[in-house]
């Protein structure tokens, strides 16, 4: 009986293993837009404004960014279920066009979240995209692609509803 456990035990940590080396470089991506009245000028100090993030952000519970935003700055995010030690850093930012940041995840992972900006001929476009790198984004791909979509409409959503009631905080109760 014993063998046999450790017989199973080493078929399982061969088979982890292989899984961590044939996923190291996987890459997961989900990508979800939305159209905005706003110009991407109208737009932007809202997403600048990361300590206000909770007032209109499903599921973010605390956010700040010390140093402000600048490539490498530390970036400090805490999700409802998601607790993490780690901060994430800023990985890009253009004036009124894109905000990225980069969070450490399990198995050796980070993931990457953008807003892109594409002023349209009335209004804007906002982009949020999603991506997860590394042995993480295997799993993700089994389990995640329609959640990840789901939740980044209701990101938009809430954004859009945020900006249509001029920066005001719904209401408790109110769905964003």
């Amino acid at each position: 009986m014993l063998k046999k456990l450790a017989v199973l035990l080493v078929l399982l940590g061969v088979a982890f293993g292989v899984m961590m080396l044939t996923t190291r470089s996987s890459t997961f991506v989900v990508a979800n837009s939305l159209g905005f009245a706003q110009s991407p000028e109208q737009i932007w100090p809202t997403l600048l404004a990361v300590e206000d993030w909770p007032r209109w952000w499903p599921g973010v519970e605390k956010a700040w960014l010390p140093q402000g935003w600048q490539r490498g700055a530390s970036f400090e995010l805490e999700l409802r279920g998601t607790p993490t030690d780690q901060p994430a850093s800023v990985s890009a930012m253009v004036e009124a066009k894109e905000l990225a940041w980069r969070r450490p995840g399990v198995l050796g992972s980070y993931t990457l979240t953008t807003f892109k900006l594409v002023k349209m001929a009335e209004g804007t476009e906002v982009f949020l995209e999603s991506s997860i790198h590394g042995p993480q984004a295997f799993l993700a791909r089994i389990t995640g692609r329609d959640e990840f979509g789901q939740y980044h409409d209701q990101v938009l959503g809430a954004l859009r509803a945020f900006l249509e009631r001029g920066g005001e905080t719904a209401p408790a109760g109110l769905e964003q």
